[in-house]
């Protein structure tokens, strides 16, 4: 079996991979794989290359035996939508983590990532005011967008509204924010 390990900074404050380059080439391909053709391709663009993974964190038990019914559950019980990624690809620039609570399904929590993901890499360097919407707090940028708003231009099947969660108080939730960037007229 495998041999367990402690994952530890080194003293210069890199973190070393233990594979080889073919391992990072193979695993960066699956993660192109996932927003190409598979459950993220709701964000993919022709601007830039994003690698990514989503992910599903079930919040309600099912007994063993029992079918998974949705229509059954309160949104409170709806599964967490999962995502990180990064862009681009091939020469990374930013990385992103997206946990949507309830969000039920890692493609709508993608979805979640793609605006910052062109804010960062397409509207960032044109225009370095950020957008009045993402909140930043310490080293995370959040964005309130709502399921309406995402970025594919499609309706999510996730809660009636989402926004992310930061660590400020509640008084100080962010706006919504445009289903993309007014920049980005290559993309439609």
């Amino acid at each position: 079996g495998a041999k367990p390990f402690t994952v530890r900074n080194a003293p210069d404050g890199k973190i070393k991979f233990n594979g080889t380059d073919e391992d990072w080439i193979q695993m960066r391909d699956a993660m192109i794989d996932v927003i190409q053709s598979g459950t993220g391709r709701g964000i993919r663009t022709p601007l830039y290359q994003i690698a990514g993974k989503t992910g599903t964190a079930q919040v309600k038990s099912i007994a063993q035996g029992k079918r998974y019914n949705e229509a059954a559950l309160s949104e409170r019980q709806l599964d967490h939508g999962l995502f990180v990624g990064f862009a681009p690809a091939e020469k990374p620039e930013i990385a992103i983590a997206v946990i949507w609570e309830n969000g039920r399904h890692g493609g709508s929590a993608a979805q979640l990532a793609r605006p910052v993901f062109d804010y960062w890499l397409l509207t960032r360097k044109k225009n370095p005011i950020r957008p009045a919407n993402h909140q930043v707090n310490g080293g995370l940028m959040t964005a309130g967008i709502k399921p309406g708003e995402l970025p594919s231009g499609g309706e999510s099947s996730g809660p009636a509204s989402a926004t992310a969660t930061t660590n400020k108080p509640a008084a100080s939730t962010p706006q919504a924010a445009p289903a993309r960037p007014a920049t980005n007229e290559a993309d439609e």
